[in-house]
Order: structure tokens, then sequence, then C-alpha cells
């Protein structure tokens, strides 16, 4: 059950990065230009190009220097994800076992 719980966390954020990869993707099409400011430069802590960097970017979508947009995307998406696998499951969802 725990081996579940920490994989569906897992995912979740694999999924943030994955949206915000998406906003990334549009603006390098043209689709969407607003918010395109640097929210933060993490260049100086976590460079994408070291190898832990590389591994971060690839699994999470991790960017040094994410745009505001980006930032905002993964939160937008990441607080109501995390709220919801946080509720408790509600009567009568709970899977049976069958012998």
């Amino acid at each position: 059950m725990h081996f579940f719980k920490w994989t569906s966390l897992f995912i979740l954020f694999v999924a943030a990065g994955l949206a915000a990869g998406a906003i990334r993707a549009f603006h390098e099409a043209g689709l969407w230009n607003h918010f395109q400011e640097i929210a933060f430069d993490m260049s100086a802590v976590l460079s994408t190009h070291s190898l832990f960097g590389t591994l971060m970017e690839g699994i999470f979508g991790y960017q040094e220097a994410p745009s505001v947009s980006e930032v905002a995307v993964w939160f937008i998406y990441l607080i109501p994800a995390l709220v919801a696998f946080a509720l408790p499951p509600r009567a009568g969802a709970t899977a049976s076992r069958s012998a």
C-alpha cells in the first residue's frame, strides 16, 4: 500500500513538470506568449548541464530559469492534485478484496 502512495506522489510531480513543459512548448510554437519573464534563476544552485540537473530535467521537467507561466502552471496543477490526493477516500469507494 505504501508503494502505491509514494509512486502516486511521484507521478503527480512528473505530471506537473509535463504541464509546465507544455507551456514552454506552446511558447516555442508561438501559441502562448504571456508571462514569459524569468521567475527565478537557479543555475548557480543546480545547472541543467550537471548530471543531477539533467536527471531532474528529464524526470520532473526542471528548468534552471523557468518563466512565470511555467511556475504558475506547475503550481496550478500540483496544488489541487495534492489536495485531492490527500483527501480521505469516500465511503464505499474502497476496493474490496476477494480471495
